[in-house]
């Protein structure tokens, strides 16, 4: 995982309002907010969670199981 923006910003600002829940799109989302122009608009609510500190977020894989 980078900090790399690479999501289409045209896609994004003509997507509707409360539609977005792929969590590494909200990521870029919250990285390009930094630049200024923010789309929290397009961001579901239930997954807003995903956009929080961007900068330092790490994949963990929670579907393994406990014997």
């Amino acid at each position: 995982m980078n900090n790399k923006i690479t999501i289409d910003l045209d896609e994004i600002r003509n997507a509707p309002n409360f539609s977005i829940s792929d969590i590494e799109t909200i990521r870029q989302i919250s990285l390009h907010a930094c630049t200024g122009e923010k789309f929290f608009n397009k961001v579901n609510p239930m997954y807003a969670f995903c956009g929080l500190y961007p900068e330092i977020m790490s994949s963990f894989d929670n579907t393994s199981k406990k014997n």
